[in-house]
This record gives structure tokens, sequence and C-alpha cells, in this order.
């Protein structure tokens, strides 16, 4: 993935992953320092449209939260049927508690 793609995902998609996922303003949104991800026009898109972000040391691929909060979260979830949104929404709600 390149920075033009990187930068189309989150300009297409991350205001409406937000609303969906019900996250309103309080969630930190988070990725890594891969190239794409620090080039400056992502960087300029999220100063403006996503003020609430997580900044990781470069290099820090062990202080990822995300990883480890999914391999938690993932033998819960597969102990369950899960074969639509309304579902998998009630088993995530069911999960974190």
């Amino acid at each position: 993935m390149k920075k033009y793609d990187y930068f189309d995902v989150l300009k297409n998609n991350l205001k409406e992953s937000t609303t969906k996922l019900v996250l309103g303003s309080s969630f930190l949104f988070q990725h890594n320092n891969d190239p794409q991800h620090t080039a400056e026009i992502v960087n300029i898109w999220l100063l403006y449209n996503e003020p609430n972000q997580l900044h990781a040391p470069p290099q820090s691929s062990n202080l990822n939260p995300i990883k480890y909060l999914w391999d938690l979260l993932e033998p819960r979830v597969r102990q369950h049927n899960i074969s639509i949104e309304d579902i998998l929404r009630s088993v995530l709600k069911a999960v974190f508690g």
C-alpha cells in the first residue's frame, strides 16, 4: 500500500467506520509508523480530521495494544456461532461487559 492508497482509505472510511461502530469522539486513533502512515499528506489530513491520536514511538510494534486486545478477544468471539452483524455486535458487547 502506498501513501496515497492509505490516505484514500482514511478519507473514505474513517468517519463512516466510527459512526457505524458508534465510537463517537471518545476513541483514540492509532496506526503504526509505516512510511505510508507517517507521510505528510496523511499527517496533515489526520491533524484536521482526527485530533484524537495515539502516537507510537518509532519501531514500537510490541507496544501495539490492538494485537494484544485481539489475542484476548478472538477466542471468546469464536465460541459463538456468528452469522450476522447484529449477533457479532451483541457478542462483542457481552465479551467486553
